[in-house]
């Protein structure tokens, strides 16, 4: 089934929130000194990228 313009334009919109806060949480991630908080942030970084990763699997 063919995706509407707009929900062309929902998921363009999802995908580019979702890799910014993977980018944004990877750099806190870089710069957090303390272990479980430079954890917590890499894995939600990586939870945002799989997002993408699953948001993306619409566009096929």
């Amino acid at each position: 089934m063919a995706l509407t313009q707009m929900e062309l334009n929902l998921l363009r919109e999802m995908i580019g929130n979702a890799v910014a806060s993977s980018n944004k949480l990877g750099l806190y991630a870089q710069q957090a000194t303390e272990p479980q908080l430079k954890s917590f942030f890499q894995n939600a970084s990586q939870e945002c990228a799989q997002k993408v990763q699953n948001l993306m699997g619409f566009l096929s």
